[in-house]
């Protein structure tokens, strides 16, 4: 796998399985062991065009689930 040099200090990164945590509009959407690049210096943390999208499209998917099922359930 391709790997990039850090914005911040120029060090190449490193793959590595990382959390990722996403707050939208009061819902919290957790993700374990997505893989990323990590700066080995830093500590910043890259993600690769196309695992962004689809993880983006996931989380939006739950979010627009979360808030229709409470708005269901406040309307009860």
């Amino acid at each position: 796998m391709n790997t990039r040099k850090c914005t911040k200090c120029k060090v190449i990164t490193e793959w590595k399985s990382i959390p990722i945590n996403y707050a939208v509009n009061g819902v919290n959407v957790h993700i374990d062991k997505v893989m990323a690049m990590v700066c080995p210096e830093c500590g910043e943390e890259y993600l690769p065009g196309q695992e962004a999208l689809v993880i983006s499209k996931a989380v939006d998917a739950i979010v627009e689930a979360s808030t229709r099922a409470y708005a269901l359930a406040s309307a009860s």
